[in-house]
């Protein structure tokens, strides 16, 4: 079997973007005795708008919490120090709906969560211009932005328009076929991408209608996220085990891309970005 397996790590115009402005805390006088400390009279605020509506926050606060792996992900990325989220908190970050309701630590709470009815890639670049906002950080959301749009954009420049494309999930030796347009994780990368599905929508999602429809190539999620862990059965070998995949030339000639472990925790804009170069470097060899 091919072994040109890759594992993984339309320009954004990003829509109303968000502005900000920093405001001095009022100074309070105080005795001659009284020593106010250089962080009580230099305390700022910014506005932001986030899924809650506009509201005032800390601007760039110290003690940081992250609800959830996408928004430490994007806050590391940015360059701020994630506390524990046991620790106390100046501000709490949310980029999921399981970390918007997860019980808050008490301080200001910004929440993220990609909005229903928004292209999932609007939102992932309001998530990082939002916190650019909040952390002085402008210069950097604005390169990270431009990485996701460059990845972008080189992904669907290599990317045949003739290709068509389907989706696994492996759990161990066990394997499903993932929807005609794929799970959470592949289904935006069929819209971002602009992808033609090897199955259609009326079509069961099993591997007899796989071997049917005959995908150029296959995007594979790993539910076993720790490689060194007991029991832990590669994609590959499993696929090379099951009998009923033995004619799919997808797998004999190595158009196959495994979604980096732990990726569809984060799925943010920093993940989608290496994805997005991942699979232009692979469609580029396959010509």
């Amino acid at each position: 079997m091919n072994r040109a397996i890759f594992r993984g790590a339309v320009l954004l115009t990003a829509g109303a973007l968000l502005a900000a402005c920093t405001t001095p805390a009022d100074e309070t006088p105080v005795a001659e005795e009284n020593t106010t400390t250089a962080t009580e009279a230099n305390t700022e605020s910014v506005e932001i708008e986030d899924n809650e509506g506009g509201k005032t926050v800390p601007a760039a606060p110290k003690r940081v919490v992250a609800q959830d792996a996408r928004s430490r992900e994007l806050l590391e990325a940015l360059g701020v120090e994630v506390q524990d989220p046991r620790s106390d908190a100046d501000l709490v970050v949310a980029g999921t709906a399981d970390g918007a309701a997860a019980e808050r630590p008490d301080a200001a709470f910004v929440d993220l969560t990609p909005r229903d009815g928004i292209p999932l890639d609007w939102e992932m670049v309001r998530q990082i211009q939002v916190l650019g906002t909040i952390f002085g950080k402008e210069d950097e959301a604005a390169e990270l932005d431009k990485e996701f749009s460059e990845a972008r954009g080189r992904a669907i420049e290599a990317r045949s328009e003739k290709w068509t494309f389907s989706a696994l999930t492996v759990n161990g030796e066990e394997m499903t076929v993932q929807p005609a347009d794929g799970d959470t994780l592949w289904q935006p990368l069929f819209e971002m991408l602009e992808l033609t599905p090897a199955l259609k929508p009326e079509d069961p999602a099993d591997i007899p209608a796989l071997v049917e429809a005959e995908p150029t190539f296959l995007f594979v999620t790993e539910t076993q996220k720790d490689i060194a862990a007991d029991g832990y059965v590669p994609a590959m070998r499993a696929f090379a085990g099951t009998e009923e995949l033995k004619d799919i030339s997808a797998l004999e000639t190595g158009r196959v891309y495994i979604a980096p472990l732990n990726v569809q925790d984060t799925a943010s804009i920093i993940a989608y970005t290496q994805i997005f170069n991942e699979l232009a470097d692979h469609w580029s060899d396959m010509g």
